[in-house]
């Protein structure tokens, strides 16, 4: 018994968990086909939100230094699609160029941006990251956590999303499988070291 815990208990570190709401999908039920068609319509919920506070978004080493990071965000494997202010920037002045005030002036009446991609006072912005379907969201939370750590913005950033929280829940599980066979493991040897003395 004790070999056995010892040989399943070396395997755990090896241990892939993922987590994802279409493992949990009862295929044969009418929400379920709805859930689909609206998967076709509108994409996958996939999403991963960055959040940056700072002292002003449109400072503009503030924005550049936003728009250099989103870009890096992008080219992470798995990474569909970025959405962040100076992308929408990018999209509006492709009509006519403006500098940050105008810009300012303009995102301040779309009301889209609004909590979603900028506070209503001009310190917090969010870049959005959409990934692929079926990808491996364990890996594209590592680069984007470890290139959070590289490039620092404003005065805080953190990550949210279910991708986020499906990562930090896994990390939390595979530890606590790691401990439980350990402490699974010392009590069986103590129980038949206690067997075998009697």
């Amino acid at each position: 018994l004790a070999l056995i815990t010892i040989v399943l208990g070396l395997q755990i570190p090896h241990l892939i968990l993922r987590f994802s709401i279409y493992d949990l999908i009862i295929e044969k039920t009418p929400e379920t086909r709805s859930y689909h068609r609206h998967v076709i319509s509108f994409g996958p919920d996939e999403i991963i939100r960055i959040v940056f506070k700072t002292h002003n978004i449109y400072y503009p080493t503030v924005f550049n230094k936003i728009d250099h990071v989103a870009k890096a965000l992008a080219r992470i494997p798995g990474v569909e699609e970025v959405i962040s202010l100076p992308h929408m920037k990018r999209a509006i002045e492709l009509s006519s160029s403006m500098n940050l005030d105008r810009f300012r002036q303009v995102a301040d009446k779309i009301e889209l941006f609004q909590n979603h991609l900028i506070s209503d006072n001009g310190k917090v912005t969010s870049v959005i990251l959409i990934l692929a379907k079926g990808v491996d969201q364990n890996a594209v939370v590592k680069q984007a956590t470890e290139l959070l750590k590289q490039e620092k913005i404003g005065t805080a950033a953190y990550m949210t999303g279910r991708p986020f929280f499906n990562h930090i829940f896994g990390r939390l599980i595979q530890r606590e499988f790691f401990l439980f066979a350990l402490l699974f493991f010392f009590l069986s040897a103590l129980t038949l070291f206690l067997l075998q003395r009697n």
